[in-house]
């Protein structure tokens, strides 16, 4: 504005400076991405060799991160989706270091910090190979939120479902120690037993057994056919906290063969002050819309 003023320009001389800055950054743009074209990416094939540095060039009218990310994923160089053997095979060729666990957090440090393992795109790819690890038929590995003083893993997820947390407790655990844990507990349930010397008879569906009959036959624990709950959610995080709920509850329950899952979102608001017209007609609209059963605002 200063040197516009000093050099007496008028309207169309102003216009016609602001026109050729416009036209002069463009340049410089074009000149940018032109120079810019050679991506250098650091690879290390021996895990005890060097660090080697590779060139590419890249070309196109995108930015230079676009198409910087774009060679990249195309030479399988970062990776977006991540197979959950594939994880499996550098935890053992790496990762394990033959202990019976790792740290997950640990596993992402070193994939974001050793050129000689996978690029990741962020920590949701390496989350989402662990949930689908774990929840597999054929699992090639467990999970657990912790390990606690005894030895024990802490809500051991092996072949099932469930969240899945970056941490510095959450543990990536080998299927066999998982599997040896299952063992132990399942081991560890006592057998229902009959009644003794001095007792009366063995219980058969509710009566002594018969005569002869040296085998006592238990009581059958009563079929639990229905499951409910209730829980309030913070309006503020609701999207995360429904998302937990369908991960541990409602995917568990939908996993049963047979069953018939019902589910119901109850939404209660008040304001003192009474809320404004065009959150009424907003709100109502849309519940509408949305062929809510019941819905309405109340004077009171």
């Amino acid at each position: 504005d200063t040197q516009q003023e000093e050099l007496n320009l008028d309207a169309q001389q102003r216009k016609q400076v602001r026109t050729n800055l416009s036209r002069a950054k463009e340049t410089v743009g074009a000149r940018l991405m032109e120079t810019y074209n050679w991506l250098i990416v650091p690879e290390q094939p021996d895990p005890t060799g060097p660090v080697q540095f590779q060139a590419y060039r890249i070309s196109g009218a995108d930015s230079i991160f676009t198409r910087a990310a774009r060679k990249l994923r195309q030479s399988g160089m970062l990776i977006t989706e991540w197979a959950p053997t594939m994880l499996n095979m550098e935890l053992e060729r790496f990762l394990w270091r033959d202990q019976p666990h790792v740290k997950l957090k640990q596993v992402w440090d070193d994939l974001a910090r050793y050129c000689y393992l996978p690029r990741l795109f962020n920590q949701d790819v390496l989350l989402d190979a662990v949930r689908a690890g774990i929840s597999a038929a054929d699992a090639p590995f467990a999970y657990a939120d912790a390990l606690d003083g005894q030895g024990r893993y802490q809500r051991l997820l092996y072949r099932s479902a469930g969240t899945i947390y970056l941490n510095d407790a959450a543990t990536l655990v080998r299927r066999e120690a998982a599997q040896a844990q299952l063992d132990r507990e399942a081991a560890a349930i006592p057998a229902p037993t009959g009644g003794g010397v001095g007792n009366p008879g063995p219980m058969s569906n509710g009566g002594p057994t018969q005569e002869g009959d040296p085998t006592p036959k238990p009581v059958p624990a009563p079929l639990k056919r229905r499951y409910y709950g209730t829980v309030s959610l913070n309006p503020q995080r609701v999207n995360r906290d429904i998302d937990t709920i369908v991960q541990e509850v409602i995917e568990h329950l939908i996993q049963e063969t047979g069953s018939h899952i019902r589910i119901t979102l109850e939404i209660a608001a008040d304001h003192p002050e009474g809320f404004s017209d065009t959150t009424v007609r907003a709100v109502g609209e849309n519940s509408r819309t949305l062929k809510f059963d019941e819905y309405g605002f109340e004077e009171s």
